[in-house]
């Protein structure tokens, strides 16, 4: 059965301490979309680059952008935690060494 769980709030209410919380005591990836964005804009990957122009303007980012930023996260901690698909790394996006591939706490997940 898959479980996803959804926090909504208003932004600094508390969400992402929560649920860094809640998913290192039930071993789920951890997807705080602020995290994600100043990551991407920190590392100056390609879409922290196209993210960061819309945040500088005031802007949200458009969902597509943030989609496509969730599902490298879900990939590349997929990756990190799936032995059968560890062969995958050198032709990966992923870098093994950050966040992305890392659960709330920071430690690589087993």
């Amino acid at each position: 059965m898959k479980t996803e769980l959804i926090f909504l709030g208003p932004p600094a209410c508390g969400k992402g301490t929560q649920t860094a919380k809640l998913a290192e005591y039930l071993g789920y990836p951890h997807i705080d979309t602020g995290s994600l964005l100043r990551a991407e804009i920190k590392n100056q990957t390609e879409a922290g680059i196209e993210a960061k122009k819309f945040i500088d303007k005031g802007y949200l980012v458009p969902v597509e952008l943030v989609s496509k930023i969730i599902k490298n996260r879900l990939f590349c901690f997929n990756m990190a935690n799936h032995p059968d698909i560890q062969q995958l790394r050198a032709t990966s996006h992923c870098s093994f060494s950050g966040s992305s591939a890392r659960g709330a706490n920071g430690t690589a997940r087993r």
